[in-house]
């Protein structure tokens, strides 16, 4: 009796065995998706220990890491075919043009480019509880960071600056990512500062948080005094970058899934801010949208000096607008011509690699993340992310891996229509069905 019990794989003894280990490899592959939503938020400020890009703080190393623990660990990391073959195809044809232009490239920063990307070609089996296990963690992250954001804003009045901005201001230099405007004025010469959530990087940062944490509550728990949280937190960051996430993705978001009543929502939460407008200072935030022409503002340097880069740099050479100048050669050209100019993922990857290099970057990045499994706003809304910061800047990699391009099903859709086709044909089993002895296995 003993061992009929022992080897009957539908046993309550095996079965409460597979339970608690299945259970144990959720908890591991919810910290791997985890893993990379902490190095885009709570340490993104954090520098690489002996390691100085701008724009490359702890999320970089902090996807490794995730990649170690599911390869090593939880043993359901694998190779997505197709995202290989396309990764393989941008990296050889890059390669090969630099070296057919014999152009004096930095390998430093083509070697950051490959390393960045790579992890795209990675997927990791997850189940549906697993993924939204990680969609509740990071909104949690969100509200937390958007409560640090608000509370900066109304302490700053009290309470002096550097304890407003306690990681800028006392932990050491060497420990802090480089290449970001941490402490940033509502105004050139204000004494009224934007809020950075405490942990994000720049307020420009903790405001696309917070639209993404938007876009995902909007889409999932529909928790309304969260997403009037969020919208208050990004108008009093004054950054324009969150906003043009909204806009984007809230209408196509009410046309695809018909959440009409959003309109009305929309128009409650601008009429409560303008009523609070002079505690936020909007006139301030409107004037913002002036900036666009003037070269001293962060919204002419992110979205129009770059296109004067393009245009002076490679606009009236038809190979250099082909194959562009090499890899790590923006930011010499942007000092050569001495305009202000960031180096935003567009202007970048044209001026590097020019318009064959653009268009094999970019048809890599929305297929990874077109592709992947979830709504199609939040993968609308990551897309977007990606045009607005640099294109070595980790916050969207971190975010879109987590988030999208890493869960993939536990078994293919194929699969589990055989699977259930043969639980239909199959005997009734109390104990045990064939798909689910499948999945364990």
């Amino acid at each position: 009796m003993y061992n009929s019990l022992d080897v009957n794989s539908g046993s309550p003894w095996k079965t409460a065995c597979r339970s608690d280990s299945a259970a144990s490899d959720d908890r591991l592959l919810l910290l791997i998706l985890v893993i990379p939503i902490i190095g885009a938020t709570l340490v993104s400020k954090l520098a690489v220990p002996y390691v100085k890009v701008d724009g490359v703080g702890m999320g970089f190393p902090l996807i490794y890491l995730s990649l170690l623990l599911g390869f090593f660990g939880a043993g359901r990391l694998k190779v997505a075919p197709a995202r290989l073959l396309l990764f393989c195809i941008m990296v050889s044809v890059l390669g090969v043009i630099m070296l057919l232009r014999g152009e004096n490239i930095s390998l430093p920063s083509l070697a950051l480019f490959i390393l960045l990307h790579l992890p795209y070609v990675a997927q990791i089996a997850a189940g549906k509880s697993v993924t939204a296990a990680v969609q509740r963690t990071f909104l949690n992250v969100a509200l937390f960071i958007a409560l640090c954001g608000l509370t900066q804003y109304a302490l700053q009045f009290h309470v002096e600056k550097p304890y407003i901005f306690p990681i800028e201001n006392f932990l050491p230099a060497d420990w802090l990512a480089t290449g970001f405007n941490m402490q940033a004025p509502i105004a050139y010469g204000s004494s009224v500062y934007r809020p950075n959530g405490i942990f994000m990087p720049e307020p420009s940062f903790f405001s696309q948080l917070l639209a993404i944490a938007t876009v995902i509550e909007l889409l999932g728990p529909k928790r309304l005094w969260r997403i009037a949280l969020y919208v208050i937190a990004i108008f009093a960051s004054h950054s324009g970058t969150g906003l043009i996430l909204l806009a984007v993705c809230v209408p196509v978001l009410i046309l695809v899934n018909g959440r009409w009543n959003l309109v009305i929502g929309a128009a409650v939460i601008l009429a409560l801010l303008l009523l609070a407008g002079p505690y936020f200072h909007m006139d301030q935030f409107t004037a913002r949208i002036g900036e666009f022409g003037s070269e001293r503002s962060s919204a002419y340097e992110r979205f129009i000096g770059g296109f004067y880069i393009f245009d002076a740099s490679i606009g009236t050479d038809p190979l250099r607008m082909l194959f562009g100048y090499g890899a790590g050669s923006y930011r010499d050209i942007v000092h050569a011509l001495n305009r202000p100019a960031a180096e935003m993922a567009l202007f970048k990857i044209v001026v590097e690699y020019g318009l064959v290099g653009t268009l094999l970057y970019f048809g890599f990045m929305f297929f990874c993340i077109f592709s992947a499994r979830g709504s199609f706003v939040l993968r609308l809304a990551l897309a977007v992310c990606l045009f607005l910061n640099g294109a070595y800047n980790t916050f969207v990699h971190s975010l879109a891996l987590a988030l999208l391009v890493w869960p993939s099903p536990l078994m293919s859709p194929r699969k589990v229509a055989e699977a259930s086709r043969e639980d239909k044909a199959a005997p009734f089993n109390p104990t045990v069905s064939t798909a689910a002895a499948r999945s364990v296995c």
